[in-house]
């Protein structure tokens, strides 16, 4: 059996070794803080079985757009943050690959 070490520290919330290989396919990275998950889980306001909602769900910013302010220009990037300002396309679809 070949064990695998990371090539970086990881910090993960549960010990991979107490699962299976078929439980492990569905583990995946994420690019948002815990804090960011748990509020994902905790406030949207979308159901999971209208989950294509998401991308329309955060208002289009249409003055951004026209100034071509294409770099998000607010002093932080969270989730709650988009809800509250809207955002261009690749702020929406951010937003509904992260919920």
């Amino acid at each position: 059996m070949t064990t695998l070490k990371p090539t970086k520290p990881v910090n993960v919330d549960l010990n991979l070794k107490d699962y299976s290989v078929a439980e492990l396919k569905f583990v995946v990275d994420s690019s948002i803080s815990l804090d960011e998950l748990r509020y994902a889980r905790r406030s949207s306001k979308i159901p999971r079985n209208k989950f294509e909602r998401a991308f329309s769900f955060i208002k289009y910013d249409f003055t951004r757009i026209q100034s071509q302010a294409f770099v998000w220009p607010h002093p932080s990037y969270r989730l709650a943050d988009i809800e509250e300002q809207g955002g261009i396309c690749v702020d929406q679809a951010y937003y509904a690959a992260m919920l």
